[in-house]
């Protein structure tokens, strides 16, 4: 434990959900480890049955995040890669097949996360492959988690107690919603009008979809995302189950404190989303240009 810094060992307190001590030392550290291990084990073992056959890269300069990680990749059932700098991540790119690769955004200095996920957008393999592109970090400097996006990071996960979860969250919603997800539902992303996600409804029928929307939602409410805008222009009508939906994607954006937003709703969905209140606490616009409009405006 000596070659760690004093903000590495506080940094595996907040990561163990775990106060840290007015006296450090090495018995209350590997308290600390062995708590990580066990939220790891727990969350793995939650969600190891819908996982298999996906191929991980991790790239971090860090041998307790490797540990970390690779522990929690390997029980949910992911074959995973490390990775201790960009050379040997660029060598691993070039030689596999990657799902998803994982980058810190200090290796060491944040400029060079930043070109190693430039690099990987640009990279023809990775392009067939479809590889999504998750950023793990502890900075809390906005401009430098919207730079990570706006360079084509799929998601950033900041580290706290709950990363796991949360990286195994976007995970899921991931695999789960690939196949499906350009028939019932767009995304889009505008990261340079406030980092807006604007979510297009192309059906709204089933459970199912539903499930999907909300998950979409809920991913993107815990991944640093300002702004969602759900867009109901191929929409003419919902029940009082899809309002419960739309009622549920505000609770979690509310938790987030991000904005949502509707737009391009109809008279039948407004008078439904009245009936239950919803139209006075969330905001809807005639369309989207007007949606967009007034949240670069605040």
């Amino acid at each position: 434990m000596k070659d760690l810094s004093f903000s590495q060992i506080e940094k595996i307190f907040e990561l163990a959900g775990i106060k840290s001590p007015e006296v450090l030392s090495e018995d209350a550290i590997n308290k600390a480890l062995i708590e990580i291990e066990k939220n790891l084990s727990t969350c793995a073992c939650s969600i190891s049955d819908t996982q298999s056959n996906k191929n991980v890269l991790i790239v971090d300069d860090l041998e307790f995040t490797l540990h970390q990680l690779t522990l929690l990749l390997s029980k949910s059932g992911f074959n995973t890669h490390v990775s201790r700098n960009i050379e040997e991540a660029k060598q691993y790119i070039q030689m596999h097949n990657y799902n998803f690769i994982i980058v810190d955004l200090f290796l060491p200095q944040p400029e060079d996360g930043i070109g190693l996920i430039k690099y990987i957008k640009q990279n023809e393999q990775c392009k067939n492959n479809t590889t999504k592109i998750v950023v793990i970090s502890g900075t809390d400097n906005q401009s430098l988690v919207a730079e990570a996006l706006n360079s084509g990071a799929n998601e950033f996960i900041p580290k706290s107690s709950e990363w796991h979860v949360n990286l195994l969250k976007f995970f899921k919603i991931t695999e789960n919603n690939s196949d499906q997800k350009d028939d019932n539902f767009t995304v889009n992303l505008d990261y340079s009008s406030g980092k807006i996600v604007h979510i297009i409804i192309k059906k709204f029928h089933s459970q199912e979809i539903m499930s999907q929307i909300l998950s979409e939602v809920a991913g993107y409410a815990n991944s640093g995302y300002q702004n969602i805008i759900l867009d109901f222009s191929n929409i003419s009508n919902i029940n009082a189950e899809q309002a419960e939906l739309i009622a549920n994607c505000y609770a979690k954006t509310s938790q987030s404190k991000i904005g949502l937003s509707l737009c391009s709703i109809s008279n039948e969905i407004y008078s439904t989303l009245s009936y239950v209140f919803l139209s006075d606490i969330i905001s809807i616009y005639k369309n989207i240009q007007d949606a967009v409009d007034k949240v670069n405006s605040r």
